[in-house]
Parts: C-alpha cells; structure tokens; sequence
C-alpha cells in the first residue's frame, strides 16, 4: 500500500513504484491529504489528468480512473472498476469490485460489485444482488451474480433499492424510496410502485 499523508499536487505525468504495485498519476492531478487524513492506494491504478482526490480516500487495485474525475472525502473504490471522464463521486461513497461508471456521472451513493453504470448517470440510490443459497457461501466473492445495468441519462433518487439484474432504460427517472425489481423502460418514471412515460411529468422533472 501506497499513502500519501500530505495535499500534492502532480504537475506532470508521474509514476510512483512502490512496494505492491505502481501508481501512474495525470498531469494537474491533485491529492488532498493530512497525516490525520491520508489517501490510501493499494497496488496498481492509472489516474487521469486533473483529478481530484479528497481526504481519507481509499484506491484498490487495479483500476483505471479517467480524467478530471473528482472523488469528495472518505470515498472507497474497489478493485478492478473503471470510472470515465468528469464523474464525482461523492458524500463518503463506495463503489466496490468490478463496478463499471461512465462519464460525467454523479455517484451519490454506494455501488455494489458487477454494476453498470453508462453516462450521464445520477445515482443516490442503493444496488442489492438477489438472494442466493446458503451453500453457495463459498461463492459470494467469486462468481459474478446478477447486477443492475443502468442506462444513460437515468437518475435514481434517494434511498431507491435496485434488486439484482434489472436494466434502467436510458433518460427514465426512479423517485425517492423506491423498491425496483424488474425493469424500467426508457424514457419512463417509477413512482409509488407503478411505471409512467415520463412525458406525463415533463412540467414537473428535468433530467
């Protein structure tokens, strides 16, 4: 593990070797850190340029970090995702393993292993995987299982519950507090348990 323990700043492309992996960072990408608040990386990651990490943050490896990504305060992000151009993640987030986030997102919540995230994606809601057998135990952090798709466009609002493989149709809206376990049309909004187009509420939301 590699941690830095005070803000640097890398004004050009760097490479830092260290003793489980190498850590290539982009140019204008910048650590803030403190000996109370460092920023740990573990093993292998390729950052982009004019990146932004935050106290406390934690990088697993390998992952790939596009440019001008920003991750806020006390973030973790998991082994084997990738995370495209201009995304935030935010407010304490974890994206964990194999997570795949497109760009200019907006992650305002955690994200489980195998997620797919496209662009242009507001996410505040929560991923669980569907319920497994007890003797497959042995499995849980080996075999992928089935993970939510979540099309361009989409938002998920706040405290929303996505269940196992389900697909978010592009530019469809999920409300606060929903249940989700089966698909969600595109260009359509989940309120209070049913499905509308979204057109019906053009007045009312913009995504």
């Amino acid at each position: 593990m590699y941690s830095i323990s005070e803000t640097t700043f890398f004004d050009r492309p760097t490479s830092i070797e260290h003793e489980s992996g190498v850590i290539t960072f982009g140019a204008f990408t910048v650590v803030e850190a403190s000996k109370n608040a460092p920023v740990h990386f573990l093993g292998n990651a390729r950052i982009g340029h004019q990146c932004y990490f935050s106290k406390n943050d934690s990088i697993k490896s390998p992952i790939v970090i596009s440019n001008d990504v920003y991750v806020d305060s006390g973030c973790r992000i998991g082994a084997d995702s990738k995370i495209g151009e201009r995304t935030q993640v935010l407010y304490g987030a974890t994206i964990f393993e194999t997570v795949e986030i497109g760009s200019e997102c907006i992650i305002g919540s955690d994200v489980s292993n195998w997620t797919r995230i496209d662009d242009r994606v507001t996410f505040f809601g929560t991923v669980v995987h569907s319920n497994r057998k007890v003797e497959d135990m042995g499995a849980w952090n080996t075999d992928p299982h089935p993970a939510p798709h979540i099309k361009s466009d989409a938002f998920i609002g706040e405290a929303s519950l996505l269940i196992g493989g389900i697909e978010i149709g592009q530019s469809s809206y999920v409300t606060a507090g929903e249940i989700v376990r089966s698909n969600i049309e595109a260009e359509s909004i989940f309120v209070r348990g049913k499905l509308f187009p979204l057109s019906r509420f053009k007045n009312f939301i913009s995504t």
